[in-house]
């Protein structure tokens, strides 16, 4: 028999904001890319002001562990094959404020996943984990260009000659990024300054 978990207040929080989402996206399911773009990013600045993201330099995202570890072999042999989605591992780990941490592309494909979930992740431990930067890229390949991916790393890192991972932007590309980022010290300050470049301007962002 599996053990009943008691959630938290915070995690009870962050569930009610989920369901609230998922009743009213029906609407949005056929929604075009840019829409999809500024949903995402409207939801990443919510999802911060709820404490769910952590935005943090360094890792695209690391989430805490697991809340239960009483689950039923089945599931973790799920998880193992790739079959728990995203947003129900964000779901079952976080537990407190700040056990979500994200850079600025990790936080839009939280956002994204919460939302219009089809990325499914493979971890076989029940610690921390994190994503690299093919799986964050990968998630949100269906939305946002390698060439945005590598404007709002730039921005939100406040590189000036580090080249993104996810491809090659010109320098002044670069340049006009990183000076966006340098704009704003704090990172959740930061990261909530790209999300509403990108709302403003119809799902791109434009430094």
């Amino acid at each position: 028999m599996t053990a009943v978990v008691e959630r938290t207040d915070f995690n009870k929080k962050i569930r009610k904001e989920f369901d609230r989402i998922q009743k009213s996206n029906k609407e949005f399911k056929r929604a075009g890319k840019k829409q999809k773009r500024v949903l995402a990013a409207k939801d990443a600045i919510r999802w911060t002001n709820l404490g769910l993201l952590n935005p943090s330099s360094g890792s695209y995202l690391v989430i805490g562990a697991v809340l239960c570890i009483d689950r039923p072999p089945e599931w973790w042999d799920a998880q193992d094959q790739g079959e728990i989605q995203l947003h129900e591992q964000i779901l079952e780990r976080v537990e407190e404020p700040a056990d979500c941490t994200v850079c600025g592309v990790g936080g839009l494909l939280v956002a994204k996943c919460m939302r219009f979930d089809k990325y499914a992740v493979s971890y076989q431990f029940d610690r921390d984990m994190a994503l690299e930067t093919c799986e964050a890229g990968d998630g949100l390949a269906d939305l946002f260009s390698n060439a945005q991916l590598a404007l709002i790393e730039c921005a939100f890192e406040q590189w000036t000659t580090a080249n993104s991972e996810f491809g090659y932007i010109s320098e002044e590309a670069q340049f006009k990024a990183s000076e966006f980022g340098f704009k704003y010290n704090d990172a959740k300050e930061r990261f909530i300054a790209i999300m509403r470049n990108i709302v403003k301007n119809e799902g791109t962002f434009k430094p």
